[in-house]
């Protein structure tokens, strides 16, 4: 007896289009699952953060209270604190006229506490500038190489301290002429006791010579710098010089 038809056809086979289908919808829930998995990773590590940080702070508010390098340049700095005598060296002024001008600076605007700066004008005369404007009294400073008048990168041998307008000894030339004084003794304390040494020598001047023409009075400060100041009539002051230890030893700084 042969076996029935039914046997003989064996099971039906699936159709190729079903198997696509299957993978298709497989794959793309697999995907979903990895975004939906991804997203929780990703606020799990944000919650994170956000717990080390102050309360009512944002993220970037640290940046923004960090002061940036130009606000810390742009912040005043301290007038610079220079030991006196520092512009000599072995009896010797041991600066450029340029050097010099930046101490000097330096101590005018800590000794009077404002901003003080030197503008270099025409003759090669530094003139003596307040808060960006000049000083009424128009205070110069001077440098001499004798016997020329120098500035810049050049060295020299006399500080000058000139009021063009030649006025009388008021609180900024006593301070000017401190501050020469104090740069060039070593001997000084501290900028007040240069500026009432200087006092003290425009005292003895007014109460020892007679004021009718052009006058000059020399002294040597307590440390050996040879120094004048000299007047023109009706006690005005015109100039103090203060020149290095070698001319009075009758030689040439270096």
């Amino acid at each position: 007896m042969e076996p029935s038809d039914q046997f003989q056809q064996g099971a039906p086979k699936k159709s190729p289009a079903r198997w696509i289908i299957g993978c298709a919808v497989a794959g793309g829930v697999l995907l979903l699952a990895l975004r939906m998995a991804l997203i929780l990773c990703l606020a799990w590590q944000v919650g994170n953060a956000s717990a080390f940080l102050p309360q009512n702070v944002s993220p970037d508010s640290s940046a923004e209270s960090t002061p940036s390098a130009s606000q810390e340049e742009n912040q005043e700095q301290p007038a610079v604190e220079l030991p006196s005598g520092y512009a000599m060296e072995n009896g010797a002024y041991r600066l450029t006229c340029q050097e010099y001008v930046e101490a000097f600076e330096s101590q005018l605007s800590r000794l009077r506490g404002e901003e003080f700066s030197l503008v270099l004008g025409p003759s090669n005369c530094y003139q003596i500038w307040r808060e960006g404007a000049q000083t009424q009294s128009e205070v110069q400073l001077r440098f001499y190489q004798s016997p020329s008048q120098v500035s810049g990168s050049e060295r020299f041998q006399i500080v000058e301290v000139f009021s063009t307008s030649g006025t009388t000894m008021d609180s900024l030339i006593y301070d000017v002429c401190a501050v020469s004084v104090y740069l060039a003794d070593p001997t000084f304390a501290d900028l007040s006791a240069a500026e009432e040494w200087v006092r003290d020598w425009d005292e003895e001047n007014r109460q020892s010579i007679s004021y009718n023409s052009y006058c000059t009075c020399a002294r040597t400060t307590p440390g050996g710098v040879s120094g004048l100041i000299r007047y023109v009539t009706e006690q005005q002051f015109q100039c103090m010089q203060l020149e290095d230890y070698t001319k009075l030893l009758g030689g040439s700084p270096q």
